[in-house]
């Protein structure tokens, strides 16, 4: 073998071996960059996923937010109508014409009072609520069905000076005790006693 040939050889040799090297790295090459691929493309999915996620939390959020305002409009408005049939009580009792209202006013007065008593008008009623409606009151609960356990009157009225510190209706005072009759403290133990009642009229069995 010639020295041509050798360093023919050689180089041959020299390039199948660089040529295998760079082939080797080249195929390492695809399959680290296969790898990033399939990483990168699963990152990607489960971003995907995620964003899908977050996307049907946040519509779920949403509608049940959307469902609790509803409900509580829902609520309000009930809430409202029942307001408004005690207002509408109110101002029912306080459009009765003198005589009807000076009736009322009289019934009310026999049912409340107990012992001696001292009736302080409303300003406003002082003109309906007067000397001879309170002496037909003391006729009332001086009667027979109005007698104590020892056989006495259950009870004695007198009329007050008006008060200022309610606007309709009376008080009753003995001594430091005070039984407010006012219209508005009436129509507030009414709604205790039947505002469920009002309810269920109202809307049923709804318990919303």
């Amino acid at each position: 073998m010639s020295v041509n040939d050798i360093i023919d050889k050689i180089r041959n040799d020299s390039q199948a071996v660089a040529n295998g090297i760079v082939a080797e790295a080249r195929g390492e090459a695809g399959d680290r960059m296969a790898e990033a691929q399939a990483r990168a493309d699963e990152i990607a999915a489960q971003r995907r996923e995620q964003a899908e996620r977050d996307a049907e939390s946040a519509r779920v959020r949403s509608l049940a937010l959307a469902r609790l305002a509803a409900r509580d409009a829902k609520i309000s408005c009930k809430q409202r109508a029942v307001d408004r049939v005690f207002l509408q009580a109110t101002q029912m009792i306080s459009a009765m014409d003198s005589s009807a209202y000076a009736a009322w006013l009289e019934r009310l007065l026999v049912e409340r009072a107990d012992g001696e008593m001292r009736v302080e008008p409303a300003r406003a009623d002082a003109g309906v609520l007067d000397a001879a409606l309170v002496e037909r009151a003391n006729a009332e609960v001086g009667g027979e069905s109005k007698t104590d356990a020892a056989g006495g009157p259950k009870a004695t009225l007198s009329l007050g000076e008006p008060t200022d510190e309610i606007e309709r209706g009376f008080l009753l005072r003995t001594g430091r005790i005070v039984t407010d009759c006012s219209i508005a403290t009436l129509v507030a133990e009414a709604r205790e006693r039947y505002e469920a009642d009002v309810y269920e009229r109202l809307f049923g069995g709804d318990g919303e």
